[in-house]
Parts: structure tokens; C-alpha cells; sequence
């Protein structure tokens, strides 16, 4: 004989809607968790880039201290050279103004007519004195004619021409004013 099928029989009662609430909170919870761990992941991911913003920021801040310390001896150094420059080219102004003694002296040797000694030159900025003896007052006038025909002489004006009381010789006193031309 066949023995029948044991009967259970359940005497809690089963509430369907319960069971339901049940199922449905088990499948939120199990799509809150991994979504909690994706937000956590994102999280780290950004706190990790943020990080990595702060050290470079703060890098860069120091590069542009660096750069500004550098950029104001720069600015200093361009100052120094512009001012340098000036002085460079206002020495070179200066240079290229000068005539030095030899020049002026080069240049009376040059006017100078075969027999006439000058005995005194006198050199100043603005003018140059010149006394001296020559044979007649022929050779005097060749000599300021000389004189008057250089690039490098100002104005040049007779003072005095005599002759000598005990001698043929012609005394000579000549004035250059304005000294040299620039």
C-alpha cells in the first residue's frame, strides 16, 4: 500500500503584502550597497585628484615666487643697462668732443710759417692765446692767415704786431676765441 503524502499544515498565517514589503526593501538594499560603493569609489577617485590640484597649485605658487624674484632682478638689471648705455654714450659724446693739447699744438705746427717761434701758448676751454716773434709782419699775416683757414680753430683775431725796438723782428700776440671748433 501506498502510504499517502504527509499533510503540513501551517497555522501562522502568511501575509502576502508583508512578504512583498519584504522583497522589495531586499531589492533596494541590494541596489543601495553597490551604489554606495560606486558614490565611495567616485569619492576617493576626487578627493585623490583634488589632492593632487593642492600639490600643484601650491608648486606652481612657489615657481611664481621664483619668477617674480627673478623677473624684479631683471627689471633691476635693465635699469642698470639702460642707465649704463647713457653713460656709455654720453662718455662717447664727450670723447668725440675733446681735442686733446697735442691736437691743438699739431694744428699751430701745421700753420706754422718756416721762421716764426712762438714762445707762449696758452690753452684754455674757450679761448687760446698765442705770442710769439717772426722775421716781419709779412710772415705774421701768412701765419694768421693759416691760422683762420684751420677746420679745427675758433676765431681767430690779431692782437698785437710790432717790431721789436732793438731788432727787425716782428713781436706777435693772436687770440683764438671759442679755443676749438667741435
Amino acid at each position: 500500500m501506498n502510504t499517502p503524502a504527509p499533510i503540513m499544515i501551517n497555522l501562522l498565517e502568511v501575509d502576502q503584502a508583508k512578504l512583498k514589503k519584504r522583497q522589495v526593501l531586499l531589492f533596494i538594499i541590494a541596489l543601495i550597497v553597490p551604489m554606495l560603493g560606486i558614490m565611495a569609489g567616485l569619492y576617493f577617485i576626487n578627493l585623490n585628484a583634488y589632492n593632487q590640484q593642492i600639490a600643484l597649485n601650491k608648486r606652481l605658487i612657489a615657481e611664481r615666487e621664483q619668477y617674480s624674484v627673478l623677473t624684479s632682478a631683471l627689471e633691476v638689471n635693465q635699469v642698470f643697462r639702460q642707465k649704463y648705455e647713457a653713460k656709455r654714450n654720453s662718455i662717447a659724446k664727450v670723447e668725440a668732443m675733446q681735442i686733446t693739447y697735442t691736437d691743438v699744438l699739431e694744428e699751430l705746427s701745421r700753420s706754422l710759417p718756416h721762421r716764426v717761434v712762438i714762445s707762449h701758448v696758452r690753452i684754455e676751454p674757450d679761448k687760446i692765446s698765442i705770442t710769439g716773434s717772426a722775421p716781419g709782419h709779412d710772415v705774421v699775416a701768412r701765419f694768421l692767415s693759416s691760422l683762420r683757414q684751420s677746420s679745427l680753430l675758433g676765431e681767430v683775431n690779431m692782437l698785437s704786431s710790432e717790431t721789436a725796438p732793438n731788432s727787425e723782428e716782428t713781436i706777435f700776440s693772436i687770440k683764438i676765441e671759442q679755443g676749438v671748433k667741435r
